[in-house]
């Protein structure tokens, strides 16, 4: 597994409707709808952070994720969030195969 810091796009606007998270993508004239944890996950991916400090920020965060595979879920939505190109810089994350289901959904701007 790759080690490093991931750091968000910052070219990205993240917009909050309800307890979701819409990441619009001008470039690609994507629109990729994020969940609560997911949301927070994104706030954290400063590029000063590795996937250990990103999970201690997370169990802060959301105190009922006692007994959770925290670090895999962030493992596996940072894999996702760079196959969509919405990382900056390469090998700051894990390249863990996305599991479906979780974190970040792209659709297509019509």
């Amino acid at each position: 597994m790759a080690t490093g810091c991931p750091r968000t796009r910052r070219d990205l606007v993240l917009q909050e409707v309800g307890r979701e998270g819409l990441l619009y993508d001008k470039e690609g004239e994507l629109i990729h709808i994020l969940n609560t944890t997911a949301i927070e996950i994104w706030r954290v991916c400063d590029g000063g952070k590795d996937v250990s400090a990103i999970e201690s920020v997370i169990r802060e965060k959301f105190t009922n994720a006692a007994g959770q595979d925290v670090r895999g879920d962030i493992e596996k939505l940072l894999t996702q969030l760079d196959e969509r190109g919405l990382l900056e810089g390469d090998g700051a994350h894990p390249t863990a195969a996305p599991r479906p289901g979780t974190g970040a959904g792209p659709h297509r701007r019509g």
